[in-house]
């Protein structure tokens, strides 16, 4: 496979130029298409599962190559343009192509954007990923300019006919912004392909929920929603299967607007739920969960540590549960306060408040503690949460097969590289101490991290188990 590579490199590529409306760069550019020629012999040669193999096994990450093999013949052109285009970025705002740089390429303007797709409507049936950004806080722009609204609403009204994934960003008013833009978002969100999701916005309609596609399973939503418009219609009602929420205000108007009364918003058929919020929105979130009881497998709770303490939450329906994260963030918090502790006893009733009997399998905490010092976690009761598990160890334990704490430092970025907090490696034979049982369990499972101040990804943790911490004692 290797010989016929290289045999096909040296006898054809090596001869080719590239066209002078050539832009290198993982789908930001586009090549000028070609008139159909004659295949290669060798490429005549070959089958064409072998030409899919090459291409697809030894040059998705050779941009350079794919772009000159499909300047060769249409074959080639036909096997190359789905890797070359597979993910497109086009930059909404006239700063992003000089702030935003991504696997040594800048994403395409909106204006380049519909001048190309105009040019070669071909390109847009190749495209699975498509990545529509804007830059966050500019409050000088507050709406798009009417070329920028006629260019925007062209390439989301192209039909797409692989798309899988759309990016949208859009740091605009939309009670300033023509009805052009918003239906020709809503065309796009329809799409009978699309699965995934990822909406940044400002105070977007909730009737946006109404507009997608049967397909549409994963959303990632962050920023702000506004109540139902009467005048925009609702066109069907959306059932999501995996949900990230993220509010960007205090108020908890995003999950008061996602789960009223009339909202398009369905969660009969939810499996995982990430929510981002202050601690007073969690006691909304109730009356969604109840509604998602049968189906939810996976909840992540991450609570901020500024806009008071967490409200509570019932979980005792959630029957199927089998992953749950909850958070305990005291990172602008005094470690002495009141406030502290009953952030640990929320995570504490929290999980009382599981039902008896349940599937659940994996528990994680993450405990954020910024600048204090460590030595201060070993204040925290950990025997209360010990507790919990050894007065009814014959049910929760059941299928219990984890419960992973993590205690993490938020620094500064450029420190962030350095995940494993080493200095607060000693306390945690100490801490394991304070819960025998479910140190005796083999369930305990404690790690340490820094992050760069976002919550951060449990496998970055370094991980001590039962076994290794009997050895540190």
């Amino acid at each position: 496979m290797r010989r016929t590579l290289h045999r096909f490199k040296v006898r054809y590529l090596n001869r080719y130029e590239f066209s002078s409306n050539s832009k290198l760069g993982p789908a930001t550019f586009v090549p000028g298409f070609i008139p159909a020629k004659p295949c290669p012999s060798i490429v005549d040669a070959l089958p064409i599962d072998i030409i899919h193999l090459i291409i697809s096994h030894y040059l998705q990450d050779d941009m350079e190559t794919m772009l000159a093999l499909s300047q060769t013949c249409s074959l080639l052109r036909q096997q190359c343009y789905p890797y070359i285009f597979q993910t497109v970025t086009i930059g909404t705002h006239p700063m992003i192509p000089i702030h935003r740089r991504e696997t040594g390429a800048k994403p395409l303007s909106i204006s380049e954007a519909e001048a190309h797709l105009r040019e070669f409507p071909q390109i847009a049936d190749q495209i699975q990923h498509l990545r529509i950004l804007d830059i966050p806080g500019d409050v000088r722009r507050t709406k798009l300019m009417p070329e920028e609204e006629n260019n925007l609403q062209y390439v989301l009204k192209l039909p797409m006919k692989r798309l899988r994934t759309l990016e949208f960003s859009m740091f605009i008013h939309w009670e300033s912004t023509s009805d052009i833009v918003w239906d020709a978002l809503c065309t796009m969100l329809s799409s009978p392909t699309l699965e995934e999701v990822v909406l940044i916005t400002l105070a977007i309609p909730t009737n946006i929920f109404g507009h997608f596609g049967p397909n549409v399973k994963r959303l990632d939503f962050r920023g702000q929603l506004s109540p139902l418009e009467s005048d925009r219609a609702l066109k069907s009602c959306f059932l999501p299967q995996d949900l990230i929420i993220r509010g960007t205000t205090g108020a908890g108007t995003l999950l008061t607007q996602t789960f009223a009364q009339l909202s398009p918003f369905n969660v009969s058929k939810l499996e995982t739920l990430d929510y981002y919020a202050r601690g007073p929105d969690l006691v909304l979130l109730d009356e969604a969960l109840s509604n998602c009881a049968r189906t939810l497998r996976c909840l992540k709770i991450f609570v901020a540590s500024w806009g008071g303490l967490p409200g509570a939450l019932t979980l005792r329906r959630l029957s199927s549960l089998t992953s749950l994260v909850l958070t305990m963030d005291i990172a602008m918090i005094e470690f002495s306060s009141a406030e502290a502790l009953d952030r640990f006893h929320w995570i504490c009733s929290t999980i009382s408040s599981l039902p008896d009997v349940t599937s659940l399998e994996k528990i994680h905490i993450l405990i954020g503690i910024g600048s204090v010092d460590t030595a201060c976690i070993l204040d925290i009761p950990w025997g209360e949460l010990d507790a919990i598990f050894a007065c009814s160890k014959q049910y929760r334990c059941r299928t219990l097969r984890s419960v992973r704490i993590t205690i993490y430092r938020e620094t500064a970025p450029i420190l962030s590289s350095e995940f494993n907090c080493l200095d607060m490696i000693n306390d945690l034979p100490s801490i394991a101490n304070m819960m025998p049982f479910l140190m005796k369990t083999g369930l305990l499972e404690l790690g340490t991290m820094n992050t760069d101040g976002v919550y951060p990804d449990p496998a970055q943790a370094l991980n001590i188990t039962p076994s290794s911490l009997g050895q540190r004692r």
